[in-house]
């Protein structure tokens, strides 16, 4: 999704689900992973790398990286969270 009045440069990947917010700029050869966000009149210069899921709220210098924090593991497995969750229904075994 590429918000008004947006630009993005030469050589860019913008993979599934990304976002680029209005008046936004993504400078040349930047990667932006899936889910990745870029801010309302945010500037990235060149080469920038987003990870999956990485929002960027502040304009960046070339050549900066952005990575989000994976999801925490949760203590459970499936089988004891659709137990005691009551989503037992689903049909998981």
């Amino acid at each position: 999704m590429i918000g008004h009045h947006a630009r993005v440069d030469d050589h860019c990947w913008l993979a599934a689900e990304s976002v680029v917010g209005g008046n936004a700029v993504v400078g040349e050869r930047c990667f932006l992973g899936l889910g990745a966000a870029i801010g309302h009149d945010v500037t990235l210069g060149a080469d920038c790398l987003l990870g999956a899921g990485a929002t960027v709220t502040k304009s960046a210098r070339s050549g900066s990286v952005f990575i989000g924090r994976d999801t925490e593991l949760f203590r459970l497995d499936s089988k004891h969270f659709m137990k005691i969750t009551k989503m037992g229904g689903l049909g998981l075994k």
